[in-house]
Parts: structure tokens; sequence; C-alpha cells
């Protein structure tokens, strides 16, 4: 009876949040999204501190033909559309890591308390992830926050198509700042709560990103690629493609001091030298001369 309540009630969540969403809405100019995610670099280890780490990360050059946008307003469109949002991403065997941090210009708010029939009309961000083959409603969708009013981090899941139950821990599995309305939220997901295929290089699997950045019930949704607002409703098929690439390689500098010094060297030996075999010249040059005499 529990289970089939909470189905029902994850079916009104749904609906109302696809009904809501569809105010105002301008799809991808290319909606067929695709890019690849190069793993963590060896020898770095992933936190959620909310700090992109060398090597924690590749940032993903998103195209502004990628975006969609959904808002409760006409007139915030144009700005969901246009939002200027930095992503970066990575993989190791069991994890697909994300980073995503962009400016609030409203000023972050989210006093929902993790209530998940409001939680996707303030301020949070909305992650779905599916198989790369996963059609309409076929995701799993969770929401991740910090309110803004008690600082608690807070944890959402909408959708969970693989039926794992999966319950992401805030401080261990994700985390979310806000520097001075600069916010940044990092995460990460065990593959296996949103896909049956192993990772590794040449796997493929569906993600959308979704930036909420509203106040009360006038929601701003910027998306990174398409299938959880708007007009599409809940349609996976709609999501990015990702393709796992080799580790970030991390550069370094090559060693230059020994060599710099033994240059440093060479021509002080060599004018040493060169003192000496002048002065014996002289020398000599003075001997003769005095022998002469």
């Amino acid at each position: 009876m529990k289970k089939t309540l909470s189905l029902i009630l994850a079916g009104v969540l749904t609906a109302a949040m696809a009904l809501s969403a569809s105010a105002a809405w301008e799809d991808c100019a290319n909606p067929d999204v695709k890019f690849g995610v190069k793993g963590i670099a060896e020898g770095v280890t992933w936190a959620a501190d909310g700090v992109w780490t060398e090597g924690e990360y590749a940032e993903i050059a998103v195209k502004d033909s990628w975006k969609a946008a959904a808002t409760a307003e006409d007139a915030m469109l144009e700005a969901a559309k246009t939002l200027d949002y930095t992503v970066g991403l990575s993989w190791d065997a069991n994890y697909l890591y994300g980073f995503v941090t962009f400016y609030d210009e409203n000023g972050h708010v989210n006093t929902t308390g993790g209530d998940g029939g409001s939680l996707w009309q303030q301020g949070c961000m909305q992650i779905s992830a599916a198989e790369v083959d996963s059609v309409a409603s076929d995701r799993l969708e969770y929401g991740i926050a910090l309110a803004s009013d008690t600082n608690d981090l807070q944890f959402f899941n909408w959708a969970d198509y693989l039926g794992g139950g999966y319950d992401a821990l805030a401080n261990k599995d994700f985390t979310v700042v806000n520097d001075g309305d600069t916010m940044i939220y990092e995460f990460r997901i065990p593959f296996s709560a949103f896909s049956t295929v192993a990772a590794a290089e040449g796997s493929q699997y569906g993600i959308n990103l979704l930036m909420s950045w509203g106040n009360d019930a006038n929601y701003i949704h910027s998306n990174l690629a398409t299938g959880c607002s708007g007009d599409p409703g809940k349609a996976a098929d709609r999501f990015a493609d990702i393709t796992l690439e080799e580790a970030i390689v991390i550069e370094t500098e090559p060693e230059t001091v020994a060599e710099d010094v033994a240059a440093g060297d060479a021509p002080q030996t060599f004018d040493a030298g060169v003192i000496a075999a002048v002065a014996a010249i002289v020398s000599a040059a003075g001997y003769a001369i005095s022998k002469k005499r």
C-alpha cells in the first residue's frame, strides 16, 4: 500500500511539474546534443567540497544551441536561455561526477524545506540520467538544493525507473555552495542507479542538467539539453548523449633546474681557462723581454 501511494504521489508531482513548466518554453536550437566525458585523472580523489580540483573534471564546451529554457513568466525566458554556466564532468568505474556553477542574478532562494512539490520552483538543480536508448519517463531524476533560510542541504528523488531507491547523501554524494549568489552544485551519481551498462571507455548514457534559479513559484529553468521540463515533458530520449572517454592527463612542467645550473657553469669554467691561458702568455712574453734586455 505504501509503495502504491508513493507511486501515485510521484505521478502527481511529475504531472504538476510538466503542466507548470509549459508556461513559456524554448527548445534547443540543436536538440541532438552529444559530447564526450573524460575520466577523472589518475591519483585524484573526488570529494563533495565545492572545489574544482585539478584533474577532478574536464570542462564541457557547452554550445548555445544545446541550451533550452522553461519559465513561469515570458519575460524571463531569454534570461533562462542565455544563462552563462560552467559544467565539468568526469567518471570512473563506479560514478559519474559533476560540477556546475553559475551566478544567480535574482539572489539564491530556496525555502521549500526540501518538498518535492515545490523544490523545482526555486533554487535547485535537477539531475536526470538514463540509458542512452531510454524513452518517455524511463529515467532517474532527482534534485539537490541549499536552503536559503537554514543552509541545510536537501535532496528529493522524483523518478527512479530502475527501482534501486537511490538516496544521495549530503556532503558525501553532493554539496551545494552559495558564494555571494554564485551557485556551485557538485555531485556524483552511481552508474548503477540509472543504467545496467558498465562504465568503460566508449560506454554511452543520456543525461539532462537543469539549473533552477527562480524565486517563490516564479520558476526559471535553464537546461543543458532537454527532456526534463517544458513542452516535451519527461522525455528521456531528448537527453544529451554522452560517451565516456580516456582519463584527464594533468600536464606537468619539465625539470629544468639541473640543466640551467649546468649551462650556467660552463661559461664560467671556460672563462677561467681563457684567463689562465692569457696570463701564462703574458708572463712568458714578459720573461722573454726581460731576458733580451
